[in-house]
């Protein structure tokens, strides 16, 4: 509330108030004029009046080192984090003290000497206030949001203890000299805090960040998987496989074409498929494993039936010849009954296999 108060007020004095085509905006150096004088009046008792202002630009150090010799500096901070500080000279320091202690301002030059808690004490109502008073005073002008956010803090002992606190980066300096009362005495205020980084106007949008998962997914899908296709795996004696030799066959029991297995390279079967071709080249078809066709072994009862019959038209024998071809013999291995054809039991299921839609190839050279 008293700083709205006092922001129109100085808009009142700088004749802002009132409606017309022709009023004059209130300037940054303006505002800050009337500001200091009248924070000087209500908080410390002082009559002062702004005689010049300079405003630069600098990194840390060069600013630092461009600040007179003398200095009360004062730390200026937002929140916990210093950023910037607010400074008097030793005769705008001794007026403040002359004022409170006195009631008088002594018309002669303080003598130089070092600030001291004291020092601080007094000046903090004067500081303070300046500094809170300073983002509404200078509203609409390219200062508004440069102090916006700080307050005053503790003292500094010297430029050298503020270059370790405060950031590098750029920082502008207003250097306020005032003119004390009516004696020949000046006073210089000092503030310096970083020039706000302006935003870009036409800045880009961020990119999204991708998924993880997707990201994840997209590297590992491309990397190389590689797969073996296997048909039938079978154990043999040694002595069998020392006599292995051209044109010996090897019966598959159990084989067909949609044994095939594809395994990775630790052994781990991945997928059942079927064997057949694509494009004149060998190919397997990836589908579901056949299910086992399981019969019931016959029971002792059941093999015995044939033999009762065969005997009962034995002791008939002469009501119901019988040939020597229709005697009873032991039944045949199966390859040995049809003969073996390598191809024989593949060609069936590759013909099965070209009415499902894959065209399959039972023999012949591999095309590729």
């Amino acid at each position: 509330m008293a700083q709205g108060t006092q922001t129109h007020i100085l808009r009142q004095m700088a004749g802002l108030q009132g409606s017309g085509e022709h009023e004059n905006p209130l300037t940054t150096s303006r505002a800050m004029r009337l500001l200091l004088a009248k924070v000087a009046q209500d908080h410390a008792g002082l009559a002062l009046s702004v005689s010049s202002i300079s405003e630069t630009a600098a990194d840390l150090d060069p600013a630092l080192d461009d600040l007179p010799d003398g200095l009360m500096l004062v730390r200026l901070d937002r929140g916990d984090l210093p950023v910037g500080l607010i400074a008097l000279d030793p005769d705008l320091r001794a007026a403040v003290l002359e004022i409170a202690t006195t009631g008088t301002l002594n018309p002669h030059a303080a003598a130089a000497r070092a600030p001291t808690a004291t020092d601080h004490f007094l000046c903090q109502p004067l500081l303070a206030s300046f500094v809170a008073a300073f983002p509404e005073a200078v509203q609409g002008t390219p200062l508004q949001d440069w102090v916006t956010g700080a307050a005053v803090g503790a003292m500094i002992a010297d430029t050298r203890r503020a270059a370790l606190l405060l950031a590098e980066c750029s920082y502008r300096t207003i250097q306020m000299t005032v003119q004390l009362a009516q004696t020949d005495r000046q006073g210089l205020l000092v503030l310096m805090l970083p020039i706000p980084k302006a935003a870009p106007e036409d800045s880009l949008p961020l990119p999204e960040k991708p998924d993880w998962a997707d990201s994840l997914a997209s590297r590992i899908g491309g990397s190389c998987a590689i797969l073996d296709a296997h048909l039938h795996r079978f154990s043999l004696p040694l002595s069998a496989l020392r006599a292995l030799a051209v044109d010996t066959v090897l019966p598959l029991h159990g084989c067909s074409v949609s044994s095939v297995r594809l395994k990775t390279l630790d052994g781990r079967t991945v997928a059942s498929a079927r064997l057949g071709q694509s494009a004149g080249k060998r190919a397997v078809r990836i589908e579901t494993p056949p299910a086992l066709d399981m019969h019931d072994l016959p029971t002792a009862r059941a093999a015995a039936a044939p033999m009762v019959a065969f005997s009962q038209v034995a002791e008939g024998a002469d009501q119901l010849p019988v040939s020597s071809a229709d005697r009873l013999a032991p039944a045949p291995r199966p390859d040995e009954a049809r003969g073996f054809d390598p191809a024989e039991d593949v060609a069936g299921d590759l013909t099965q296999g070209a009415e499902d839609g894959f065209a399959f190839d039972a023999g012949g050279p591999d095309p590729a």
